[in-house]
């Protein structure tokens, strides 16, 4: 059976010349702040803490040709959860508030926006991989702040609370800016996550033969 190295280089050598030129590696990332008890060891100025930690991260999903629309994979991270590809970003000795995470947001779109192609050479040519990046890996606090949402029982998606949620005649206008944040988990019943995790579990036994 042929390991997943080997898998890529056969991918990367049946390429033709236009699909080594429209790779994307997709990438998420997301940022999130920390409290802890602050070292004993003193910093050379007395106003600075390292009791609040606020950090960025990123986290590579998937490598893909998109040729006009026609999307192939070449590579995709099998665990997408996992902290082994988790790199850092920016790590500042800063309490979260609203302000320091919309100034990070807009630090790292910022980023992103002036990032170039990679240009890779390799033995049947050079890859010119484009980057994007997805800020789906936050928490209620961070997109919360982002979309200007004052309570984490209003949907950041449509404004509407959970109560509002029951009744079904009432329209859900969603304002698609926030989407690039992920789902938003009043929009499924839990249930509905409960049973995709199952069915991710059993078809992974099943692919592996246990």
């Amino acid at each position: 059976m042929e390991d997943e190295g080997s898998s890529r280089i056969r991918s990367l050598e049946t390429c033709t010349e236009e699909e080594k030129k429209t790779m994307e590696l997709l990438t998420k990332w997301g940022s999130d702040g920390s409290q802890q008890s602050q070292f004993k060891q003193n910093f050379e100025n007395n106003t600075d803490s390292d009791s609040n930690i606020f950090q960025s991260s990123l986290v590579p999903l998937r490598l893909q040709i998109n040729n006009n629309g026609q999307k192939k994979t070449i590579w995709q991270y099998p665990v997408p959860s996992s902290p082994r590809y988790c790199r850092p970003i920016r790590i500042r000795f800063i309490h979260e508030t609203k302000d320091v995470t919309n100034n990070e947001i807009e630090y790292v779109e910022s980023q992103a926006r002036n990032l170039t192609k990679t240009e890779i050479l390799t033995a049947t040519g050079i890859l010119y991989i484009t980057h994007i990046l997805l800020p789906t890996m936050v928490d209620a606090k961070i997109y919360n702040a982002a979309t200007n949402t004052t309570s984490t029982m209003r949907c950041y998606i449509c404004g509407l609370t959970s109560k509002e949620f029951n009744c079904l005649s009432r329209r859900k206008e969603v304002n698609p800016e926030t989407l690039r944040f992920g789902l938003s988990i009043l929009h499924a019943r839990i249930r509905l996550f409960e049973s995709l995790l199952h069915i991710s579990r059993t078809s992974y036994l099943l692919k592996n033969g246990s």
